[in-house]
């Protein structure tokens, strides 16, 4: 009986364990957690917040859809990024995750040549793809299905991403990270896809 009380208690040691969340280490320089799920409140002078950015996908003048999507762009074009940033000295993205979703899901894709899209994570320019060879030679290149919903993230890797900036300051190119899209074989300027980008923010050093 006495073994069975202390392997009880054991249990519920572990369990109240399992439950306390320290967040990501300001010293981290890698980020393996999810980016949509709800921030975390980590302590008086360190958060972790999502912000959300949409818009639709638009073929240019040749049917051509090359997008970027700028980690540092979307999370500063979010309607809280400007109340976040005046509560807070630092920050620093942890990750992003961009969904797709296509305007005419159950006729597949406006035109029948629409190839399928491609998309790639690039964590060295923001530069927009230009050819489907060196799209598919990219080695974070994936296929995704022509007029399907799809979805592509980006999380925090070395030294330069994990650095944190202070607020009023724009992170240079090789803090940040990208994902591109390209497609051809489109109409010229028709709404391919709409989307939604979740972009994980971790801020600190509360005003």
């Amino acid at each position: 009986m006495n073994d069975n009380k202390q392997q009880g208690g054991k249990k519920k040691k572990s369990k109240a364990k399992n439950k306390a969340s320290s967040g990501t280490p300001a010293t981290a320089l890698a980020y393996r957690g999810p980016v949509a799920l709800p921030g975390e409140r980590l302590g008086i002078d360190m958060d972790e917040v999502v912000v959300l950015n949409t818009g639709t996908l638009t073929t240019g003048v040749s049917g051509l859809l090359n997008t970027v999507f700028d980690w540092y762009l979307q999370a500063s074009s979010s309607t809280d990024w400007t109340s976040l940033l005046a509560l807070w000295s630092e920050y620093r993205i942890l990750g992003m995750e961009v969904t797709c979703v296509p305007w005419n899901t159950f006729n597949q894709p406006t035109t029948t040549s629409l190839a399928p899209v491609f998309s790639v994570v690039d964590r060295s320019n923001n530069s927009a793809l230009t050819t489907s060879t060196a799209t598919v030679n990219h080695a974070s290149c994936r296929l995704h299905k022509a007029g399907a919903k799809f979805k592509r993230e980006v999380l925090m890797e070395g030294s330069d991403e994990a650095q944190f900036v202070e607020a009023s300051a724009t992170p240079v190119i090789a803090a940040r990270a990208f994902i591109k899209l390209f497609t051809t074989g489109g109409t010229a300027s028709t709404n391919l896809y709409d989307f939604v980008a979740k972009i994980r923010v971790q801020v600190r050093l509360r005003k």
